[in-house]
């Protein structure tokens, strides 16, 4: 059994260790948070997702996809998506909440410093 990473993977993080051919493969997202819609569209093509859609959010692992490794661990086709549920980043999400307040607030301000008084 062998573990890839194939969303949010980049060329500083691989995706995945050399590959015996037929291998069984599980899928895991990265750890940590979602806080841009394409990565979640991406996990999307691997993961049925449950939960709130709101970003950011922190993913938690009910049960990782598997893969079948298919030419000499270089291709894999997909077995059986995984599952996992988003849950809102109540801590970052405060602070995303705060800074939208604060720029709404400007806005006004800057608003009402143009118009003839």
């Amino acid at each position: 059994m062998s573990l890839i990473w194939p969303a949010g993977s980049s060329a500083s993080r691989p995706t995945c260790a050399p590959l015996p051919p037929a291998a069984d493969i599980l899928t895991l997202p990265w750890p940590g948070s979602l806080e841009r819609r394409a990565q979640v569209q991406s996990l999307e093509r691997l993961f049925e997702i449950e939960g709130a859609s709101a970003l950011p959010a922190t993913l938690h692992l009910h049960q990782p996809a598997t893969a079948l490794a298919v030419q000499h661990g270089r291709r894999w086709t997909l077995q059986e998506r995984g599952k996992l549920s988003v849950v809102p980043d109540p801590l970052r999400r405060d602070t995303a909440q705060l800074l939208a307040n604060l720029e709404a607030r400007l806005a006004r301000l800057e608003g009402e410093g143009t118009q003839p008084g």
